[in-house]
């Protein structure tokens, strides 16, 4: 559009609109709007003609969008009446005559013959054929009914632009950008940086009716939008400051979007004349225009269906204000706008209304084709918030989070768990789409759904906040499977990846894979183990996750997890746990002679209450100890680890040691240090065993482990995860 905020009336140059000091718009169409004032002869005399000039309802949708409301045969009679006489060929104003850098026209808007191009249709505009020696105002009426604009309203923005339909010697230039479409103001300078490719009259007139059309199609890529408030300048100098308006309907937000700037009250003040400093005129000329020239740019009738609703809501006084357009058929129902709201009716569900940002929200998602449906009944309140009923769903407001709705399945959830004064508060925002399946915040939890889990379900406090930082649904834990449930005193929550647990002493965790698998196996948060205090964390090639009463590790080497807990805990951690010889656990640590034995990669590790003392055997001593029946055997169970002297390592047991030297390998030895033997005995109740096994005799029952009673002794000293073996690790 192009358009001249400084200058309320129209110039008399033959530039009008076309100067170099043309404001920039911001469409995104890039329309240039010229806001220029005919003169006073132009127009009839009236007290002040801006009066009942209304910022947020400058003209009716039902007006603007009524492609029909003249024929041509109307326009043709209303564009004599504008010119009585055309004086192209008048002394000075000879047809095709140079003016400027343009040429003056061979004939006014009113005589003027085109040759107009078919149109193919789209979304916008039905299909026009074309035709040749087309007058001006048969052009203006098939335009206006093919794209949904009002003649009326395309009369006037020819004026505002070019001042072609009052102008008795039009120049090929107003011609040519009779509606100012394609005109950026990217010129030098800010000047209109017109589209030649985009010149001509019959060009101009329908891509300026169909881009009026877009910008109701794609509110949301447009700086104003309806129902809803909206910051607007009053002049292009931003010094001038800005004030808010309600945008009653789609009409008044396309003429924002056409020109951004709201008239002051010292431009209304003067009608056709100049107001301030921070005046601007494009808007007030429009209403100018239209209601000198058509009358009222309101005055809609409720629709019979909806009288009796509206009436007993206050009518014109009262929620819903007065009509904006006309009824229209939405699918098997109607509806009608609103100042304050929009009336809904179908055979099912009846009468329903939308307001406020519940409308706003809902005009978004798609009115009654959107996944809500069609409203029922009016707005409520409860719980601080207002809440609106719809045949698939629910939506609802609050101060804090603003407008919202919640549908299907994830609705469901909602009210089960007690809607907004349940844990889950009021949703904010609407669900959106997460790796195939939904999500949505609510302020005190976010649901899930999604195909392979069949089902909502939510995740909310600590678990949510642990489940969020590790990416949600778009981490190996997946979709949650169910609500999070009781157990020992904490919670505990399936995902489609993980198992999720919480208690207050030890927060929010997960646990996946074969830990998950191993400590469902032992009770999980039932079990000694306890709760799991952090997420499994890399270590030496494998994981190490930490529980309440023990460690859980898994390694690509063992294929499985283990955990290991109590005084063999301590010992393997004070060892430097997996980053030691001992490596990863290959079993949980299993009843033996009344005490236990765990197996770990590089060595076997002992517990007995008698020794009270957790001890690792390994390497040769180890494979003379389980070829001796180990703990079931004579020399029973370790009482310390390895010592070492002048190249001989010696581990204590509780009937003998076991020495070895480089020279002669692994030997018992007796307490007063005499040497028993070096290799196992050839009898066949004694077969020879794999490192790291042991032969046990067939009397021998296990027994079950005492309880751990400390927990000082199920900590560890923390190290350096590691995926190398220590540098000094001892053999």
């Amino acid at each position: 559009m192009l358009r001249d905020e400084g200058v309320p009336m129209r110039a008399q140059s033959k530039w009008r609109g076309l100067r170099a000091a043309s404001i920039a718009v911001f469409a995104a169409a890039a329309f240039v709007m010229s806001l220029l004032v005919p003169s006073l002869a132009d127009t009839p005399a009236q007290a002040n003609p801006s009066a009942g000039f209304e910022a947020g309802n400058i003209i009716d949708d039902a007006l603007f969008y009524d492609g029909t409301a003249w024929s041509a045969g109307q326009i043709q009679s209303f564009l004599d009446q504008r010119v009585p006489r055309c004086t192209i060929g008048d002394a000075g104003r000879e047809a095709y005559a140079p003016y400027g850098n343009t040429t003056i026209a061979g004939a006014c808007l009113k005589g003027s013959l085109w040759t107009t191009a078919p149109r193919p249709a789209d979304s916008y505009c039905r299909a026009m054929a074309g035709a040749t020696n087309e007058s001006a105002a048969s052009y203006i009426a098939r335009v206006g009914a093919a794209c949904g604009i009002s003649p009326k309203v395309l009369l006037v923005m020819l004026e505002k632009e070019q001042s072609l339909v009052t102008d008795t010697w039009p120049t090929f230039r107003q011609y040519d950008f009779a509606m100012g479409a394609y005109c950026p103001d990217s010129g030098p300078g800010g000047s209109a940086n017109c589209d030649p490719g985009r010149a001509g009259f019959p060009n101009q007139l329908y891509n300026g009716a169909r881009l009026l059309k877009i910008y109701k199609a794609f509110p949301n890529s447009y700086n104003y939008k309806p129902f809803q408030s909206n910051r607007i300048q009053w002049h292009p100098n931003a010094g001038c400051g800005t004030s808010d308006v309600w945008i009653e309907n789609w009409a008044t937000a396309a003429l924002y979007i056409y020109t951004p700037y709201r008239p002051n009250q010292a431009a209304l003040n003067a009608g056709w004349g100049t107001g301030d400093a921070c005046s601007s005129y494009g808007n007030r000329n429009f209403y100018n225009f239209y209601t000198t020239w058509f009358g009222s740019t309101h005055g809609i009738t409720v629709d019979e269906t909806f009288v009796n609703f509206y009436n007993e809501a206050g009518g014109v006084g009262g929620l819903y204000g007065r009509p904006l357009a006309a009824a229209t058929h939405v699918g098997i129902g109607k509806m009608q706008e609103f100042a304050g709201g929009t009336l809904y009716w179908n055979p099912y569900a009846g009468i329903g209304s939308v307001n406020g940002a519940i409308r706003t929200l809902y005009n978004q998602m798609g009115g009654a084709w959107s996944a809500l449906g069609y409203p029922m009944g009016r707005e409520g309140y409860a719980h601080g918030g207002a809440v609106q009923q719809f045949e698939r769903g629910t939506a609802y407001w609050t101060a804090r989070t603003g407008a919202s709705a919640a549908t299907g399945t994830i609705r469901s959830l909602y009210t089960q768990n007690g809607g907004p004064a349940g844990a889950f508060g009021f949703p904010k925002g609407v669900e959106k789409t997460q790796s195939g399946g939904l999500r949505q915040e609510f302020e005190g939890a976010t649901a899930y759904w999604s195909p392979r889990t069949k089902s909502a379900a939510a995740v909310s406090g600590d678990i949510r906040t642990m489940y969020h930082a590790a990416r949600g649904a778009n981490s190996e834990m997946g979709f949650p499977k169910s609500m999070a449930r009781a157990q020992s005193g904490g919670l505990r929550q399936e995902f489609e990846g993980a198992t999720a647990y919480w208690s207050s002493r030890t927060g929010a965790a997960a646990v996946s894979g074969d830990i998950r698998a191993m400590y469902h196996a032992e009770r999980g948060a039932n079990s000694e183990m306890g709760f799991p205090k952090q997420a499994a964390r890399s270590q030496s090639g494998g994981l190490r996750q930490e529980f309440e009463g023990a460690t859980a590790y898994w390694s690509p080497r063992t294929k499985s997890a283990a955990a290991v807990s109590g005084d063999i805990r301590t010992m393997y951690h004070a060892a430097r746990g997996a980053n030691s010889e001992m490596g990863f656990p290959k079993s949980m640590a299993r009843a033996q002679s009344g005490g236990l034995r765990q197996e770990f990669e590089g060595a076997t590790a002992y517990w007995s209450p008698r020794t009270n003392v957790a001890a690792a055997v390994s390497g040769d001593i180890r494979a003379l100890y389980h070829s001796l029946y180990g703990a079931n055997g004579s020399l029973g169970f370790p009482l310390g680890p390895v010592t070492e002297q002048n190249g001989t390592r010696t581990q204590r047991f509780e009937g003998g040691s076991i020495v070895w030297t480089a020279q002669r390998g692994a030997e018992v030895q007796a307490s007063a240090g005499r040497l028993l033997m070096s290799e196992p005995l050839p009898d066949a109740a004694s077969p020879e065993t794999e490192p790291g096994t042991e032969s046990e005799p067939p009397t021998e029952l296990d027994e079950q482990p005492a309880p751990e009673t400390e927990d000082a002794a199920r900590t560890e000293d923390e190290t350096p995860l590691s995926n190398e073996a220590p540098a000094a690790a001892a053999e």
